[in-house]
């Protein structure tokens, strides 16, 4: 469906069955010209945001609107490429309850550099069901990767609204899921709480700007 016309979106339905990438509802959102921005809100009540629900099958430059997005609390699964080729967007913002993340879900965000989290206990615990998952896939898995962004990274962590440039696993937690702290540029420390006695696979991976002093707990 083309919603070219839509400058924002409350979005409040509660879909369980993914959609495929010929039938995407909102392909081409907010485009109505080349300068088009459109913010959607995913509604508090909503629990499953669908696979390919915002998909766009079109990857050339401004092909789809969508600059912002809110995750409501109340979801907890953010479906298989529900927000593929949006590569207008910027910034997201993710709602406290999200548990999972399906693959691809942000593949050809290439503009995504900004992730607002709920806390950084409730991140801790998100699986993201591959690397293709995470927000910041299109840096982690461009060719060459750790040597092309060793002079700047350029994206940023907050929680709750507030950047985070001293990251600190809080005590209550246990298990730092697989890649969730992944390629975030405005780190600077590394806290462990004295709980954690996992850490995931790439947890931290390209953290570049992270230095000093990193003490890692008994547990």
């Amino acid at each position: 469906a083309l919603c070219v016309s839509v400058q924002d979106l409350n979005y409040n339905a509660n879909i369980s069955t993914d959609y495929t990438a010929e039938s995407a509802v909102f392909s081409n959102i907010g485009l109505s010209n080349a300068d088009s921005e459109c913010e959607v809100v995913i509604g508090n009540d909503v629990t499953n945001i669908p696979g390919y629900l915002f998909y766009c099958a079109d990857t050339a430059d401004n092909a789809n609107g969508i600059t912002k997005v809110t995750v409501g609390n109340g979801v907890t699964t953010i479906g298989t490429h529900a927000f593929a080729n949006c590569n207008k967007l910027d910034y997201i913002t993710m709602g406290s309850a999200v548990a999972n993340i399906k693959t691809n879900a942000f593949l050809g965000c290439t503009a995504l550099y900004e992730l607002n989290i709920a806390s950084i206990a409730a991140w801790s615990a998100v699986t993201l069901e591959d690397i293709t998952a995470h927000p910041f896939m299109h840096i982690l898995l461009q060719e060459n990767a750790e040597e092309n962004i060793l002079e700047e990274l350029n994206t940023k962590l907050y929680a709750n609204g507030t950047e985070v440039t001293n990251l600190a696993i809080p005590t209550g937690v246990y298990t730092v899921n697989n890649w969730v702290f992944a390629a975030i540029g405005n780190v600077q420390g590394l806290t462990l709480g004295e709980n954690v006695t996992t850490i995931g696979q790439g947890a931290f991976t390209l953290c570049t700007n992270i230095a000093g002093e990193l003490k890692i707990p008994a547990s």
